[in-house]
């Protein structure tokens, strides 16, 4: 399965084996100095867990502040020599699955600086690209993954 979700008239797809969890958008604390993209941090189940702003990440102002924006609390693969966490992920428009089976993703043009963003695939609606979790820590953005096992922080509990 994959989850769909909109930036603008773009259409993206994350590959719902990432996924732990789509929870609403909630108050975030302001984490200074994050890198670019990071909305700020979250408390999902006792344990921190920083949230990048998809928009932002892919150079636009910011998620928007509606009913259908959600934070997707993904599974961050491991770094060589780190433990797998948890990111968030703010996205828009993330209310549609799709099944795997129906989309085929193609090679495509290279993402170039943007490393969290993978191949393309066609339908009746146009072209669709996928989101590559692994590929945040390329992005430079794993360094604020957490384990879900850390203590927990003073923030926003989910």
């Amino acid at each position: 399965m994959l989850l769909q979700l909109r930036l603008g008239d773009d259409r993206y797809a994350l590959d719902a084996q990432w996924v732990v969890e789509v929870v609403p958008r909630v108050v975030l604390k302001h984490l200074p100095h994050a890198p670019c993209g990071v909305a700020g941090a979250m408390n999902y189940r006792g344990s921190p867990v920083p949230v990048i702003d998809f928009s932002r990440l892919a150079g636009g102002p910011g998620a928007a502040s509606a009913l259908s924006t959600r934070i997707v609390v993904l599974r961050c693969p491991a770094a060589r020599g780190q433990e797998p966490g948890l990111v968030g992920l703010m996205l828009e428009g993330a209310t549609k699955l799709l099944r795997s089976d129906d989309v085929v993703f193609l090679p495509g043009p290279a993402a170039g600086d943007a490393p969290y963003l993978g191949r393309l695939a066609s339908d009746a609606h146009g072209l669709l690209q996928e989101i590559r979790p692994e590929g945040l820590a390329a992005a430079g953005l794993r360094r604020g993954c957490v384990s879900p096992d850390d203590a927990p922080a003073e923030a926003v509990t989910v």
